[in-house]
């Protein structure tokens, strides 16, 4: 492994390199500044994805040079029924087709990966209920989420 980074970025798109052996069961289909957006069939191994980033996430913040910041990764989890398929993005320069998940399935997960902080992997209700008795999950507060009405029970998979 590279023993020394550039800057923050290169981190992170090596990081996200990392990631890619978990398309054995997932569909990587966005990366989007620092936001790997992936589609995985079922929680567990949605969860077990979580553990696979945050383990290289620690191995490439150990070989950080000194006077660089470890790089957070926070991890958003949930499950449900998606809109699937590609869709077009008009931009000022171009246009880009890309193999895309829509609904609010994936606006809640988006949204609890930006509400974790320190390093944590949440998850909505549903995930929760799948993954409750194999691992820990912790009661969280009920949260208002942007693009959602009704306040949300988080869980956290790593801290109470």
């Amino acid at each position: 492994m590279e023993r020394f980074y550039k800057n923050r970025l290169q981190v992170q798109k090596r990081l996200m390199q990392k990631a890619a052996p978990l398309s054995e069961v997932s569909e990587i289909i966005e990366m989007v500044r620092d936001e790997l957006r992936t589609i995985i069939p079922n929680a567990m191994n949605s969860v077990k994805a979580a553990f696979k980033i945050m383990e290289q996430n620690r191995i490439i913040n150990r070989s950080l040079p000194k006077d660089m910041d470890p790089i957070e990764v926070n991890i958003g989890i949930n499950s449900g029924t998606a809109l699937v398929g590609m869709t077009k993005f008009k931009g000022t320069l171009n246009t880009r087709m890309t193999f895309t998940a829509a609904g609010t399935v994936t606006n809640i997960a988006a949204r609890l990966s930006g509400h974790a902080q320190g390093g944590d992997i949440l998850t909505g209700e549903a995930t929760k209920q799948i993954i409750q008795g194999v691992w820990l999950v912790y009661d969280r507060e009920f949260t208002r989420l942007k693009g959602v009405k009704e306040p949300l029970q988080i869980y956290s998979r790593l801290r109470s």
